[in-house]
């Protein structure tokens, strides 16, 4: 491809409106790759040049399929993105989970479909356990307030776990939705800071647990001593 038609092709780029490629392909705003392609092959049949097209024709079509699968892709991560600003959804609306990987697993990300099922059901698990200790925690305080120094302390890490478990899922959530739009990202094609975020989230994971098992352990002991 000659410099020449880069630069047209470029100009047709800027200058078109955003959703005009899906009038020309004749493609609805909630369209998936699967429904690109086949508009695209359809199309193609009669404007490739070698079955008597036009050569202007074919090219436009050529960059309005390329825009449609760009903009098929960012729908379908803008559709599940969605689910993950809501972290009831994980343990609640199951439906809305099987549509949210179904739009994936159409869109020939699976890669990314499965990592979302599997950080969906680690976290259905998580949100309940978090408002446990958070109870228990609750109860310890007014039990045994000003009886022992470790209630304080204890207490105090299980509700800055929380605040930041909630911070470090919300960029789990960010990377997921940079991941939908490309399946073949990998976790060395992020940032030194988005890695150490991830890896924050998974430190909180671990700790988390075990300061809800201190604050049992410390409630059992009061009770039952």
């Amino acid at each position: 491809m000659n410099r020449t038609t880069q630069q047209s092709e470029m100009a047709i780029r800027r200058q078109r409106p955003t959703d005009a490629f899906l009038k020309r392909m004749g493609l609805a705003p909630n369209c998936t790759e699967n429904d690109v392609r086949s508009a695209y092959l359809r199309l193609a049949k009669s404007a490739h040049p070698d079955r008597g097209g036009d050569a202007q024709v074919f090219r436009q079509l050529r960059i309005d399929y390329e825009s449609a699968l760009r903009y098929s892709r960012k729908q379908g991560a803008t559709r599940v993105h969605s689910f993950f600003l809501n972290p009831w959804n994980a343990a609640t609306d199951g439906k809305q989970l099987r549509r949210s990987i179904a739009i994936l697993i159409t869109s020939t990300l699976f890669f990314a479909a499965v990592s979302i099922f599997v950080f969906v059901q680690t976290r259905s698990f998580v949100w309940p356990a978090l408002i446990v200790g958070l109870v228990v925690g609750g109860a310890y305080i007014c039990v045994t307030a000003g009886f022992h120094p470790l209630v304080s302390v204890v207490n105090c890490v299980v509700v800055v776990v929380f605040f930041a478990f909630v911070v470090a899922t919300l960029i789990q959530d960010q990377f997921f939705v940079r991941m939908m739009s490309n399946s073949q990202m990998a976790l060395s094609d992020l940032s030194v800071q988005e890695q150490t975020q991830i890896g924050l989230f998974a430190v909180f994971g671990i700790f988390l647990p075990l300061s809800m098992l201190s604050c049992l352990a410390a409630v059992t002991d009061r009770w039952t001593g």
